[in-house]
């Protein structure tokens, strides 16, 4: 049998995109009847920029940032308003036939409204008033009360002390009076031995003089370490606490492994 060669991929997608003209002519009928013409429509006329004059218009100095970008308009310019020279104020008084009251006049037919506020006018009333009051009717009456002297709250007069006054102060018992000669002030005595270099130091210091010991007033004797104690020249035992505690264990553990070493030779 013959061996037809096979195709690759691109020759094969080329032949599936190959365009085959039909016999038929192509109508365009579909096309024209779905969308209509606007042929009698005219069109809109393009949108240009307008002509900007970049290279300026004058002299140098009109040649402006604000001038190139917004346009000329060609429209008349606005004359300055400028203030009459013959308006003065009035010299009579203003007249009260304002705006406000030419407009607007009150009818002659109708009568003014009588205010409703009440006459600032007080008139005594010929009845006397009755004495039997809501307060007194409410309140049973109090009788005033004599006032009592009281003897403490009177302000007396002062009157001077006849006994005088103890010379010894605060004051004077505690400071040196004036009128007595002061006292010598203290005077070193003079050596050239101020430390006490040659002399020995005295036992009775400010702690002996102040404590007691518990046997009297003789502090007690020193302790002096006992002559009778002799170190062995042997060297010391190995046979420590520490080694005669913990050689037990070891010896429990090595029956312990050999236990385990025989039972596993055994199986």
């Amino acid at each position: 049998p013959k061996q037809i060669p096979q195709r690759s991929i691109i020759e094969a997608k080329n032949k599936i995109r190959k365009y085959v003209q039909p016999e038929i002519p192509k109508s365009f009928a579909p096309i024209h009847m779905s969308y209509y013409g606007n042929w009698c429509v005219k069109p809109d006329p393009p949108i240009t920029p307008c002509d900007r004059q970049w290279l300026g218009r004058g002299p140098i100095e009109d040649l402006t940032t604000h001038k190139h970008d917004y346009s000329w308009k060609c429209m008349k310019r606005s004359e300055p308003f400028k203030a009459r020279n013959n308006l003065y104020p009035p010299c009579a008084a203003l007249s009260g036939d304002t705006t406000y009251r030419s407009s607007y006049y009150n009818s002659s037919c109708l009568l003014p409204v009588s205010s409703y506020a009440p006459l600032r006018k007080y008139v005594k009333s010929d009845v006397p008033m009755e004495g039997c009051t809501t307060y007194k009717l409410s309140y049973w009456p109090n009788e005033n009360s004599v006032k009592e002297e009281q003897p403490w709250s009177q302000k007396r007069e002062y009157c001077r002390p006849v006994t005088p006054m103890d010379g010894c102060t605060t004051y004077k018992l505690s400071y040196w009076p004036h009128c007595e000669k002061p006292r010598e002030p203290f005077s070193r005595q003079e050596t050239d031995n101020l430390l006490n270099a040659d002399c020995c130091f005295n036992d009775d210091t400010t702690y002996r003089l102040s404590y007691f010991g518990c046997g009297g007033d003789k502090p007690p004797d020193p302790i002096h370490q006992p002559g009778n104690i002799l170190f062995s020249p042997c060297p010391l035992s190995h046979d420590t606490v520490n080694r005669v505690s913990r050689h037990e264990i070891v010896s429990l553990r090595d029956k312990f492994d050999s236990k385990i070493k025989s039972y596993v030779n055994s199986s």
